[in-house]
């Protein structure tokens, strides 16, 4: 009731005014010309129209605040929409970049996820939820779309063991993208290193690193990493080559498996006569 006495007050007030004036007037006409009807009548206009203003204040104010409190809470659901639709929105790219990825490659990419991470510094390991039933072997070669994350080591009907990169049984042939110089990058518990690099050979801080054409467990060119240093040797022929992973182990969550013919993969590649070896 109240409200909408606000309601109706505010939409004919200069009307509701204009009346009772009018009437005000109306009956005062005929007392007009006595002077102290007429000063009594310029007190009482005063007075009510300083009353009339205040109410009319007080009204506007009460709908001001009511008008404030709807923009709050407008605002607060707006502000709770945008968070979410930026949540939204990484993941549709981070999903479209992956399905970018699997159109890209040759090789059948199985998706799954990661659901266990263990292991020690020097071998770490995870399990996904793929396995037998879903075509997973030994020696698959795990990925996401930014790159290189590990390889297949144990299977089971419905789970499968994975060493990531961070596991210093785990060995891949690589390329410098630059100048095709060639490696065998490795984990030795600290960082990843690709070693015995001449320092003849001119490599760069973030030079990029990619599978090379002679892994026999990886498909050529798939985005491994980029140089993080260069450590020379103390007699100063070789270098050792830090590398940064595009990938973040820790965080990884979505990943492929690569459903590769090993046998294939092998007699597409020239053998690798490096002293060290992949795994």
């Amino acid at each position: 009731m109240k409200s909408a006495f606000n309601s109706f007050y505010k939409n004919y007030k200069e009307y509701i005014l204009f009346a009772i004036l009018l009437l005000i007037s109306i009956s005062l006409l005929t007392i007009n010309a006595d002077s102290k009807i007429r000063k009594f009548k310029a007190i009482a206009f005063g007075h009510f129209a300083i009353v009339s203003a205040g109410v009319s204040e007080i009204i506007d104010w009460s709908e001001d605040s009511k008008d404030f409190k709807k923009l709050q809470e407008l605002n607060a659901k707006l502000t709770l929409e945008n968070t979410l639709l930026k949540s939204r929105v990484i993941e549709n790219n981070k999903l479209r970049a992956m399905l970018g990825f699997k159109n890209q490659k040759l090789y059948p990419l199985i998706a799954g996820e990661v659901v266990s991470k263990h292991g020690s510094v020097f071998n770490g390991q995870f399990i996904i939820n793929l396995g037998t039933r879903d075509s997973i072997t030994k020696g698959m070669p795990v990925i996401t779309e930014k790159g290189i994350v590990g390889m297949v080591t144990n299977v089971s009907d419905k789970f499968s063991t994975v060493n990531h990169i961070y596991n210093s049984e785990f060995n891949v042939a690589v390329t410098f993208a630059e100048n095709n110089t060639e490696g065998i990058l490795s984990w030795n518990g600290r960082t990843l290193i690709v070693r015995n690099i001449p320092t003849t050979t001119h490599v760069e801080k973030d030079y990029k690193v990619i599978t090379s054409d002679f892994s026999t467990i990886f498909p050529a060119k798939i985005p491994v990493g980029k140089v993080s240093r260069v450590e020379s040797s103390a007699a100063g022929l070789l270098s050792d080559i830090v590398i940064v992973p595009f990938e973040e182990i820790e965080s990884v969550g979505n990943i492929f498996v690569m459903k590769i013919n090993k046998q294939e993969l092998f007699l597409n590649t020239t053998p690798n006569t490096s002293k060290d070896k992949e795994e």
